[in-house]
């Protein structure tokens, strides 16, 4: 079986030297260098062309670089075939690990991970499997549902439930005390701003939001004029 050989940059050097010492400890896993800036990092990789370059936490929160589409893009001009792998200190990094994925990183984990599963991440990133630790994935999507839920007014809200219970913009109009033109018009927004196409979307959209189950929205569930 061959190699899989690595590359770990991040501006610690203990952080270096431990991650090298826990990756060599598995069979099948050579760490050919570590470096402390993304100019190792690039530099590295394009000297050894390696499986897979893993960019530490504490680099990842330079602020000038680490971060950046433009750093990690240089990282994969240098190296096209690696895979790129970030490091985060925490679940919470949500933007860091955001900035990543937008710049196509192929895996995100955290040192949150125990040493068996950050294996295994490698593994998967090396077979072309994508990878994100699972507590970052939630706390990404619990990130893009809140960003969702400020895009739409509260108005626009309680008129998507009903929307999504399947009411018409005329019973709609009855329930809230407004014109079918204003409903109409709420429901163009909230279809422009959620990027909805069909009543399908619009029903998993509140679904995941938990808009019908909703405690602000209790009274949106049944029709108050069928009370």
């Amino acid at each position: 079986m061959p190699l899989t050989t690595i590359v770990v940059v991040d501006s610690l050097e203990l952080f270096c030297a431990g991650f090298k010492a826990l990756l060599e400890t598995e069979p099948g896993f050579e760490v050919l260098a570590t470096g402390l800036t993304l100019e190792d990092a690039r530099r590295n990789a394009a000297g050894h062309q390696p499986d897979v370059v893993i960019l530490g936490p504490n680099l990842s929160h330079q602020p000038t670089e680490a971060a950046h589409a433009a750093v990690l893009a240089a990282v994969r001009e240098a190296s096209p075939t690696s895979k790129l792998m970030v490091v985060l200190n925490t679940d919470s990094d949500v933007d860091v690990a955001e900035d990543g994925l937008a710049a196509g990183v192929d895996g995100l984990a955290t040192l949150k991970m125990s040493r068996d599963a950050f294996i295994t991440s490698i593994q998967r990133v090396v077979s072309g499997e994508p990878f994100i630790a699972s507590s970052l994935s939630v706390a990404i999507i619990q990130d893009q549902i809140e960003k969702g839920k400020q895009e739409i007014s509260a108005r626009e809200t309680d008129i998507l439930t009903q929307a999504a219970l399947g009411h018409t913009n005329a019973e709609i109009a009855d329930i809230f005390h407004l014109s079918v033109r204003t409903v109409e018009s709420h429901r163009a927004a909230i279809n422009s701003k959620l990027d909805l196409t069909s009543r399908a979307d619009l029903v998993r959209y509140a679904m995941r939001e938990g808009l019908l189950f909703h405690p602000r929205c209790k009274r949106c569930i049944v029709n108050p004029a069928a009370r």
